[in-house]
């Protein structure tokens, strides 16, 4: 599950931005806690795999508390697996606040418009696939989930991930690889910096997040 690189600015066949997802969360704590920005599928992108992936944003955290973020497929809903407390709910109330906006005007005018009067240009709601961008700040919230028995084994690793040549972090539950869907820019969505970064595990149905804070 290998998607090739693609900004996407808009909906299209395979990718809906702020969908409404109904009940599908677990439990209020979800609810509560993830805002759905896109619904991604799979298989529109050329996965052998047809899934539809919502992407979470998780609201009121501090992210580097808790090194990357989980959420998973469990009984027919979307349930958190990062065991998430503490949340601020004054960071809460900000954030979707600014996230509401965005929405409103995706709705109005079909992207989310960056700049003013005829200067005015499409944001990208989701950087499809491509190169894992390796070597950032990020790398520290998932270097527990590097095994290597040799320095040189895990900068191998790193190299293999960066390239997508092969997959290198293992759900430990289910024993299947996580695979890179992309990542988004969270300035686009709100006033909140730096980017999450998106891993699937198909097979258990599990997101993996990871935030890079350059």
């Amino acid at each position: 599950m290998i998607f090739n690189s693609k900004e996407i600015c808009t909906n299209e066949a395979g990718y809906s931005a702020f969908p409404t997802v109904g009940d599908i969360f677990h439990s209020a704590h979800e609810a509560k806690l993830y805002y759905p920005i896109g619904m991604l599928n799979t298989a529109s992108f050329g996965a052998e795999i047809e899934h539809n992936v919502p992407l979470f944003m998780p609201l009121g955290i501090e992210p580097m508390a808790y090194g990357c973020c989980e959420y998973g497929f469990v009984d027919g809903k979307w349930q958190d697996l990062t065991n998430i407390d503490g949340v601020d709910d004054a960071q809460v109330l900000s954030q979707l606040s600014l996230l509401n906006k965005a929405k409103a005007s995706f709705a109005t005018n079909g992207f989310l418009p960056y700049g003013e009067a005829d200067e005015i240009t499409q944001e990208t709601l989701f950087n499809l696939g491509g190169d894992v961008p390796v070597g950032q700040n990020w790398d520290a919230c998932l270097e527990n989930e590097i095994v290597a028995d040799s320095e040189e084994e895990e900068d191998q690793l790193w190299e293999d991930l960066a390239s997508q040549k092969k997959p290198v972090f293992v759900d430990d539950e289910s024993g299947h690889p996580y695979f890179f869907l992309g990542l988004i820019n969270c300035r686009n969505y709100c006033e909140d910096g730096g980017e999450i970064l998106y891993f699937y595990e198909p097979n258990a149905k599990k997101i993996m997040l990871a935030y890079e804070f350059s």
